[in-house]
């Protein structure tokens, strides 16, 4: 952190120095002094890649302030820069100076809270900005590098070095989230100073700066680890020195225009879509000079702009050239799924109209942080205004509002509509392009309609608009000052003041309810947003203390920043080859662990083989990370892991298949890798394809980690993973891959761990192993109809579940998820060798009872039971606190009835202390439906007028309106019943158990 300190103080005064050589003014100094700081950043960077030193924090302290300097020198030859004259207008109101800066500088207080006491937490920066700089650091260059996200190695990466910057020296990870703090201060001098190039007043040009900087979607950004921000105020830094330029014809505002638009163009990929605007600009330029015979004139602005222009090129092209290198392509086409290809006019429409439609509509659901009012108001949106919607232009799911309030999940407020208007007017009164206004109003207008043209609508992209958003901002400023009659002067200041008073209730309402960072005072509370999931223990453990690690990994869209900032000083690499010098970490989709899915358009799937006398350390298990789709899977392999004896923990190997997204070449080009098998081990693994036809296909053998490519052109059963003892042929390790369909509403299969013996899942189309089952009938489902997903029934009273005697096996988790059917009330009981476990009261036919029971196995075989206790019998609330004489204190002393405390503290509390549940005989009663159409004769003639049976038509008369209509429902004595027909019984559609060991 030290040598960051002192870099950053050296390096900001060598290019205060140089600006204060170059250009005139307070105000442009500072911008210039950020460009030349950031222009410094890059260019070290690229000369430190191709020597393949950027990681290096001698190297890149020293070469950085080597060009400094050597640059300073360079100015210091150059003549002072004149002065910038602009046209004296009145001063400011000492009101509106006040109120700008005091709100300004209360916000950019928060903002500086904000970014000093929250970690970096946005999805993209974790999945692959910060990434991108930890592989560039570790492999020191700015090359590519095999990565299963490929926005980690093709997007433009200006942004990222100047997080590579702050990372080199291994300060605290939210010393990143300063470098947006600085943009928005950055942006906010040069909207104003655009404002005043453009001719407007001192004021009119505070306004329009207010209203930049406090749009929500803009504030949002100033502590995101985003680089929309950083791009919007290198792009508007260019126009403000090529406005200088205009008036003073100095070289070095063409110089420092071109460091800025370079900066900017390298930084974000949308900046392209200034381009057909910035085209149709010169053509005026040069047919307005041609016009007024003004040739020369023009020839010679593009000779003074021609070594500007070349700087532009060279800071902005080195992520093209690292891509042709590397892939012969200046982009990849793995993301043309977002892009209006092939170009629809309809898809054109509906995107522009969606956006604008958004831009203008969206403040109206943030002016509380209500997401039931939201919804309302989207489904209302929608309903009324896209009723036609066509998901074949959109690649995400359609909200006018975002459901979400953080950086990704915002707009503009009312500033964004009032700064296009105030484009499209400004561009009307001067459609012949005369002055620089109705220019920067053809940038931001021709942006807008270019991106719209291009592309297809998405949920997430709102802060793609701020560079143009905020180019308009003068425009706003050109209005507030403009004159007209005292009725419409005052109207338009009206606007002006409803929207920035809505605008700062936008940002009040943002920096203390966004998800991401909200605002808090040091002096409260404060427990931060979960926004982030846990990292697990061992997992944390293992990385903390490794100098190098190399990634592995399948996954895409995994926040892989997560691994990375749990230990200090360390480098990461991302190569597929196991490195055996460095710590491999392994990441997996957990989604398809264990199983090869035919219904998942996935490419790989993975299995961990425990191998208990593996004689060499393997590979460890360390945990997932999230759940469902968004589980990720984590497995390590220490260095030199040949030379190192085994553990418990490590005695594993991986395999992982990749195979092809879709039919009906899935199978065709396969490859099979197995990590984690060491030549000391003396072991061989052999991996078989069990065909359906019986058959049996070898697909690997061998004594080493490694990878085999195969094809298969007939369907398959399974792969069946083997481990053999080399010297006895003895079997050592057993595993498989089965190929088969992923049931939707079943959770994903836990992950494999050290202490896990076993693990079934009985509700599944995969082989139970491991244990025995009876009393379950075939599987069944899914029944939209009746709200049932996958299930199995239960075919008589009792499901026995046997389980082999294991020395290793020490306590059994039984994990289920049960409902009734057809009855309104049951009661299961769990046993375990004959001792009753739990009892658990089912009501209801829709309501599904999950519990996860635990408890010690026998010695020998272990039989659980879970049975369908007869409905003669209720539960005994007064013979529960006679066995519980602290309940029974507890409810005596709250003055509660003795039964209804009884029962409440059962359900609250004694179900999960597993307190027996003593029964009673049943005094209960059950609905008399007879009795109900005496006493409601319409219902009784309704019913006889159907010709429905006389109890079924008085249930279902009742289901569907004498409840809601309040009449009430006659009960007579339950009959003696001691089972339920076989109909009746349980349905499960989760029951799993696991053996666990006392590692």
């Amino acid at each position: 952190m030290t040598l960051l300190i002192i870099h950053f103080v050296l390096l900001a005064w060598i290019s205060r120095a140089m600006a204060q050589k170059l250009v005139s003014g307070w105000l442009d100094r500072m911008l210039a002094g950020a460009m030349l700081f950031w222009g410094n950043i890059v260019l070290t960077s690229l000369a430190l890649s191709l020597l393949e030193k950027l990681g290096e924090p001698n190297w890149f302290f020293r070469t950085s302030l080597l060009f400094g300097l050597l640059l300073l020198w360079l100015a210091r030859r150059l003549p002072a820069a004149p002065p910038v004259l602009a046209a004296t207008l009145a001063k400011p109101s000492r009101l509106l100076l006040c109120f700008v800066f005091g709100s300004l500088g209360l916000m950019l207080l928060a903002n500086l809270r904000m970014a000093s006491a929250n970690p970096p937490n946005n999805y993209d920066s974790l999945a692959y900005h910060l990434p991108r700089v930890m592989y560039y650091l570790g492999q020191n260059s700015l090359a590519h590098f095999e990565t299963a996200d490929i926005r980690q190695v093709y997007f433009p990466f200006n942004y990222n070095l100047l997080q590579l910057f702050c990372f080199i020296y291994g300060p605290p990870w939210v010393t990143i989230n300063f470098i947006n703090v600085f943009s928005w201060v950055i942006a906010g001098g040069a909207v104003y100073r655009l404002a005043r190039l453009c001719g407007c007043s001192t004021g009119g040009s505070l306004v329009g700066m207010w209203l930049a900087l406090t749009a929500t979607g803009v504030l949002a950004q100033a502590t995101a680890t985003t680089l929309d921000l950083t791009t919007a105020a290198a792009l508007l830094s260019a126009l403000v020195f090529a406005l200088r330029w205009r008036q003073s014809a100095a070289p070095a505002d063409a110089v420092l225009g071109g460091l800025a638009a370079g900066l900017a163009a390298g930084a974000k990929l949308t900046v392209v879509f200034f381009g057909p605007a910035v085209v149709v600009l010169l053509l005026t330029f040069w047919y307005q000079h041609r016009r007024e015979q003004q040739a020369r004139a023009f020839s010679g602005g593009v000779r003074a702009w021609s070594v500007p222009a070349m700087l532009a090129i060279v800071l902005s092209v080195p992520f093209i050239l690292y891509n042709l290198s590397a892939t012969g392509h200046w982009m990849t086409n793995l993301l043309d799924f977002t892009l209006n290809k092939p170009f629809s006019l309809a898809g054109a429409w509906q995107t522009g109209k969606a956006y604008l439609f958004q831009l203008c509509c969206e403040p109206f659901g943030r002016f509380s942080y209500d997401l039931e009012f939201v919804a309302r108001l989207n489904g209302w949106f929608e309903r009324t205004f896209f009723s036609g919607w066509n998901k074949a232009f959109a690649y995400s799911d359609f909200y006018v509002i975002p459901p979400d309030l953080n950086e990704d999940h915002v707009w503009y407020g009312f500033a964004g509509p009032l700064f296009l208007a105030c484009a499209v007017l400004c561009l009307w009164r001067d459609r012949r392009l005369r002055g620089p206004l109705a220019w920067l109003a053809l940038l931001g207008l021709g942006w807008f309609a270019t991106y719209f043209a291009m592309n297809k609508w998405s949920l997430y992209i709102q802060r793609y608009f701020l560079p143009a958003l905020t180019l308009l901002a003068p425009c706003a400023a050109a209005v507030w000052d403009g004159g007209g009659s005292r009725i419409l002067h005052g109207i338009k200041r009206a606007v002006f003041f409803l929207v920035m008073a809505t605008a700062l209730w936008f940002s009040v309402i943002y920096l203390n309810e966004n998800r991401n960072r909200p605002f808090w005072l040091p002096s409260t509370e404060y427990t931060p947003p979960v926004i982030l999931p846990d990292v697990p223990p061992m997992l944390r453990d293992r990385l903390a203390e490794q100098p190098r690690v190399n990634v592995i990994t399948d996954g895409t869209n995994e926040r892989a920043f997560l691994l990375m900032n749990l230990g200090h000083n360390q480098r990461f690499t991302s190569n597929q080859p196991v490195d055996p010098a460095r710590y491999n970490i392994f990441s997996f989709w957990g989604f398809t662990r264990n199983n090869i899915y035919s219904n998942i358009a996935h490419i790989a799937s993975h299995a961990v083989v425990a191998v208990p006398d593996k004689k060499t350390a393997g590979v460890e298990f360390l945990g997932t990370i999230g759940k469902g789709v968004n589980a990720f899977d984590y497995a390590g392999l220490m260095p030199h892991a040949n030379e190192t004896k085994a553990s418990p923990a490590n005695a594993n190997i991986v395999v992982l298949v990749r195979y092809g997204a879709g039919e009906p070449e899935r199978f065709r080009h396969c490859s099979l890798r197995v990590n984690g098998l060491n030549p000391r081990d003396d072991a061989r693994v052999e991996i078989n394809a069990e065909m359906e036809d019986g058959t049996t296909v070898p697909l690997m053998a061998q004594d080493h980690s490694g990878e085999v490519k195969f094809g298969l052109s007939k369907p398959f059963k399974r792969l069946a993973i083997q481990v053999f003892d080399r010297a006895t042929g003895r079997k050592i390790g057993y595993g498989d891959l089965p190929y088969t369909i992923k049931p939707s509403e079943v959770e994903t299969e836990p992950a494999f761990n050290a202490t896990t013996l076993f693990r079934s899942e009985l509700i599944s189309m995969k082989p139970v192993r491991n244990l025995s089952i009876n009393g379950l009938a075939d599987l069944e489902g899914p029944y939209v109809r009746w709200d049932l997903p996958l299930f199995r029934w239960a075919r008589q009273p009792t499901v026995r579940i046997e389980i082999p005697a294991n020395p290793r096996l020490r306590r059994l988790r039984l994990t289920f998820d049960a409902r009734l059917q057809v009855r309104d009330e049951g009661r299961l009981s769990v046993l375990h060798n004959g001792r009753l476990v739990q009892d658990f009261l089912l009501r209801g036919r829709t309501e599904w009872q999950h519990a996860v029971l635990e408890f010690a196995a026998d010695a020998g075989e272990n039989v659980i039971e879970l049975r369908d206790a007869p409905d003669n019998e209720t539960p005994d609330w007064l013979g529960y606190l006679e066995q519980n004489p602290d309940v029974k204190d507890a409810v005596v002393a709250s003055g509660q009835p003795l039964e209804a405390g009884a029962r409440e503290h059962y359900e609250k509390h004694g179900a999960a202390e597993h307190r027996r549940l003593p029964m009673k005989s049943n005094p209960r009663e059950v609905p008399d439906w007879l009795g109900y159409l005496e006493q409601n004769p319409d219902v009784k003639a309704f019913v006889v007028g159907r010709g429905q049976p006389l109890e079924e038509g008085a249930r279902a008369h009742y289901e569907a309106y004498g409840r809601n209509e309040h009449r009430t429902l006659p009960r007579k004595p339950a009959p003696a019943a001691i089972t339920p027909p076989e109909s009746e019984y349980f349905v499960y559609r989760h029951l799993q158990v696991e053996g666990l060991s006392n590692q």
